[in-house]
């Protein structure tokens, strides 16, 4: 019978306003959930939607680096210097995991001699093959 309820008036009170609640009182993991949630959450969504794969390096190794640089890089409390630095080591650590699959996907087929390749492929095959030979941490 909604014809009782129609002209009800809603009360006129308001909760009270709380008080912002500084982050150091907060126990470690309270405190990490609201200090740093969003900023971890950010950096995995880009290793999930990147999926990367450094050439020698295990996948799980691949992540935790990838992310590593993402927050150094995304660091709004870091210095200019240092966000930068990590940009540009997060941008050559993209494209040293875009290495794999675009060797892969260029070796198909039959051997094509060197006038026939392309000039990016023996390129970037030396640099797959120079990260090899210095082992996949002294790349990084």
């Amino acid at each position: 019978m909604p014809e009782t309820y129609w002209d009800q008036k809603l009360p006129c009170k308001f909760p009270p306003l709380c008080e912002p609640v500084p982050l150091t009182s907060l126990p470690t993991l309270g405190y990490l959930e609201q200090g740093v949630a969003v900023a971890v959450i950010k950096a995995m969504t880009a290793a999930g939607s990147l999926r990367p794969k450094h050439p020698f390096v295990s996948i799980t190794r691949s992540a935790l680096l990838y992310v590593a640089f993402y927050l150094k890089a995304f660091n709004p409390k870091g210095t200019d210097y240092t966000r930068q630095k990590y940009k540009k080591k997060l941008a050559s650590f993209e494209e040293n995991s875009e290495l794999i699959p675009y060797l892969s996907s260029a070796m198909r087929g039959i051997y094509k001699p060197p006038g026939e390749r392309t000039i990016d492929f023996d390129f970037k095959l030396k640099r797959f093959l120079e990260l090899g030979a210095l082992g996949a941490s002294g790349a990084l």
